[in-house]
């Protein structure tokens, strides 16, 4: 099983997120695909209006500020970029990033993944891939001071529950037991959350079990 460093907390990335999402509309989808030696790929899209105006290094939507995204965020020994593009399509900017990793730990290592936590393990021939998001009490003790100054009358819960995040898993066999909101073809599993479930279970966990396949 490969062991990734302590969880640490996501609350300031989505504290940000939440209020940028606030000027306008923002839309998250991520796909990791495996292959049987357990390395895969990374596609990430995500969409926003183009007056919008980001202060966040993990979701910039201008050329220059996503190419220091990808070098300072994502790659690092044993991850590499393959492809980015930004695309205008009428009142919105999308961005897409693809990356290679040769293993979770190596894509875990990253500091876009610093706050989270990925494991792989294998027993009977059935492979569990677990991937954890938490957030850390004592970080969110912390901001309470700015909830009472008047930040949390903005995250109202209408506005929670319209934020969107889609995390995906493709991977080389049949699944046999998940927590995943959707699967699809038998070897692809969909996580779909709102902001508001991600901050309210502060702990969140998404595991799939698949039969083992043979390299080559």
């Amino acid at each position: 099983m490969i062991s990734i460093k302590n969880l640490r907390s996501l609350f300031h990335v989505f504290l940000l997120l939440g209020l940028l999402l606030l000027m306008g509309c923002f839309e998250y989808d991520e796909k990791i695909v495996m292959n049987v030696d357990g390395s895969g790929n990374l596609y990430i899209h995500y969409q926003a209006e183009q007056d919008m105006k980001f202060e966040t290094l993990y979701f910039p939507t201008d050329v220059y500020d996503i190419e220091y995204n990808i070098k300072n965020n994502y790659v690092v020994d044993g991850v590499t970029n393959t492809a980015s593009e930004v695309l205008q399509k009428e009142d919105q900017t999308h961005v897409y990033m693809d990356y290679h990793f040769k293993s979770l730990a190596a894509l875990g290592s990253s500091p876009r993944f610093k706050n989270e936590q990925f494991s792989y393990s294998v027993k009977n021939h059935l492979v569990t891939l677990q991937r954890f998001l938490y957030l850390d009490e004592s970080k969110i003790d912390r901001t309470k001071l700015f909830f009472k100054t008047g930040i949390k009358s903005f995250f109202n819960k209408e506005i929670l529950q319209e934020i969107h995040f889609r995390f995906q898993w493709v991977v080389p066999g049949e699944i046999v037991d998940t927590n995943a909101t959707i699967l699809m073809d038998k070897n692809h599993a969909i996580w779909i959350m709102t902001l508001a479930e991600i901050l309210k279970n502060r702990s969140n966990q998404f595991f799939v079990t698949y039969r083992e396949k043979t390299a080559g």
